[in-house]
């Protein structure tokens, strides 16, 4: 499903990130830090659980309803915090790019490649609207992990946000 694409995404998005975060590579230290990683990690999880028909008790599921709802907030906060820092000309050049090709680039990638496969379109049409959806906070956790410089991912994050007001509906009406 489009859950489970998300996820081997972000997992191999962070694998990547290892991989290019190394001076020299080293097979074994990437393998190792797979083992933390979290989506990986979260992929298997819900494997197991949903291949084994295991129920799992009620506290447990409140525990993760209430982390996963606290997500986007805390991350909306700490996206707040950094757009009241200055940023020089360049990060906001780099804001305006990433954006672009999420919410433009992206989505016509994805339908070219449903049109071409000849998916049934009226199936296809919320997956669509997902990739044509702002960047979500993730982009900030691993700028963050990585050292990176957050400013281009937080202006990129609320850019896309304007842009998905045009964008979702676009996608969501084609066909």
């Amino acid at each position: 499903t489009i859950i489970a694409a998300d996820f081997i995404t972000v997992a191999l998005s962070v694998c990547a990130l290892d991989i290019t975060s190394q001076k020299t590579f080293n097979l074994k230290v990437v393998l190792i830090k797979q083992l933390y990683n979290p989506a990986l990690i979260g992929l298997f999880l819900g494997l197991m659980v949903q291949l084994s028909n295991l129920t799992l008790p009620q506290i447990f599921l409140r525990l993760v309803d209430f982390v996963c709802n606290a997500g986007t907030p805390v991350a909306l906060i700490a996206m707040g915090i950094l757009l009241s820092f200055s940023t020089n000309k360049t990060q906001v050049v780099l804001s305006i790019l990433i954006a672009l090709l999420k919410i433009v680039t992206f989505p016509i990638i994805l339908l070219l490649i449903l049109l071409y496969f000849n998916f049934d379109m009226s199936i296809s049409t919320t997956t669509l609207m997902v990739s044509a959806a702002p960047i979500g906070a993730m982009g900030l956790v691993f700028a963050a992990i990585y050292n990176i410089t957050t400013d281009a991912v937080v202006r990129s994050g609320v850019i896309t946000y304007i842009l998905a007001l045009i964008s979702i509906p676009l996608f969501g009406t084609i066909f």
